[in-house]
């Protein structure tokens, strides 16, 4: 009964008053699951397209993989490379941060790479993460890891 007063767990509200959001229209309420089905479906990509997408993506996240894999056996070998007098120390020290900046671009370009390979699988690729409408044909095509339209992408950044 406390509950109820004090809105808790058990709270009830007047008959017919909702407490709380509508689950229905939560990110992962049937309603938005609806509108990324409807997105996905009218992303303007054939059936070809998105296999051709599907396979350049696998591709470029193989190839960030070995550029990760690179950097790491290349960092490993300059500190190996023990016998470096004090003037060659600031050069190692500049390329190591030059490799570990390297492949944290890559780590963050890879992230892109198989999360987009998730909603391939998931079926909401070419759905924006934040409004649920068709990010489009065109923008699948230039640049296939978008996460977002065009609209809430230039949102995010002004923010």
């Amino acid at each position: 009964m406390e509950d109820e007063r004090r809105g808790g767990p058990g709270a009830r509200g007047a008959p017919g008053e909702r407490n709380g959001p509508d689950p229905r229209s939560g990110p992962d309420g049937p309603d938005a699951r609806d509108r990324r089905e409807d997105a996905a479906a009218s992303d303007g990509l054939g059936p070809d397209e998105r296999e051709a997408l599907a396979r350049e993506l696998r591709d470029r996240a193989e190839a960030l993989r070995r550029e990760v894999e690179a950097a790491g056996d290349a960092e490993e070998q300059l500190r190996e490379d023990c016998d470096l007098d004090a003037a060659d120390a600031g050069a190692r020290k500049a390329s190591g941060e030059k490799l570990r900046s390297r492949s944290a671009e890559a780590l963050v370009r890879l992230d892109g790479t198989v999360a987009a390979l998730e909603r391939l699988r998931d079926g909401t690729y070419g759905v924006c993460t934040d409004c649920s409408r068709p990010l489009g044909r065109e923008r699948l095509l230039a640049v296939p890891t978008a996460e977002q339209c065009v609209a809430c992408r230039r949102r995010r950044e002004a923010a």
